[in-house]
């Protein structure tokens, strides 16, 4: 039984030799799978020595019916194609567009209502103002500014009324107001200005970055004897104050996480 097994293994290493030197075809393979070589190493013939196969649908029909398995098969055929099949192009995959910054423009309006009474009579200099913002501001379709958030200002100048007649005097700036994530962004209290002045738009009401609240502004001031006030409730416009460039993971809770 060993002499046996040696002759058989001589035999199928004289059959491997025979077609070492030679170009492979369907023949060839036929003859090395009859020799009784094994699945692997035909395939590795085929991918390593040179060949010229025939691939038509009836030679590997042929093919498949005189025994040769599927593997061998596919080797062929990849060595008459000249190679690997080429994989499909694909698109490369475009960045996520969370990656790009959102930029609230310089200018937009942010609607705001004072949270409490002020008058000239009481307020001090350099205390802080709250204002609730009236209306969602957002970029893209991205929420920045909530409804009902905070933003604060400044007392810059309180005079109660004086003598001869003189009413009292109010001037609150607008600093900032909170992003939905907290940060500050800075607001100024006028849209524009025009040549070199500082003088905005609003008749006597606002100028550069403050409100000026004095007896002659005509929105929403009331007299109370010679005190200047600015009730509960009274509503204005500020404005954002410069390009402000937005990270948008941090504004979005779920993108960010």
């Amino acid at each position: 039984m060993g002499a046996r097994l040696r002759l058989m293994a001589v035999y199928l290493v004289c059959a491997v030799m025979s077609f070492a030197q030679q170009n492979l075809d369907n023949d060839a393979i036929l003859k090395l799978l009859k020799a009784g070589l094994s699945e692997t190493v035909i395939v590795g013939m085929v991918k390593n020595q040179p060949g010229k196969y025939s691939t038509s649908a009836d030679d590997v029909i042929n093919l498949k019916n005189s025994g040769v398995s599927d593997s061998i098969i596919s080797a062929m055929v990849e060595k008459a194609s000249g190679g690997a099949p080429q994989p499909a192009a694909t698109t490369p995959p475009q960045a996520p567009t969370t990656a790009e910054p959102l930029v609230l423009h310089d200018g937009t309006p942010v609607r705001l209502r004072l949270s409490r009474n002020l008058s000239s009579a009481d307020a001090k200099t350099g205390d802080t103002v709250d204002f609730e913002v009236l209306e969602d501001v957002t970029v893209d379709g991205t929420l920045v500014v909530g409804r009902d958030a905070t933003a604060i200002g400044t007392i810059t100048l309180a005079q109660a009324k004086r003598r001869m007649a003189r009413g009292g005097k109010l001037d609150v700036e607008i600093d900032y107001v909170r992003l939905v994530n907290g940060d500050k962004v800075t607001l100024r209290a006028v849209k524009e200005t025009s040549g070199g002045g500082h003088t905005g738009a609003m008749t006597g009401a606002m100028v550069a970055t403050a409100i000026v609240v004095w007896p002659a502004a005509p929105f929403f001031l009331f007299m109370h004897g010679k005190d200047t006030t600015m009730p509960k409730g009274t509503e204005i416009t500020a404005y954002v104050n410069g390009e402000i460039k937005l990270d948008r993971a941090k504004l979005n809770p779920v993108a960010g996480k």
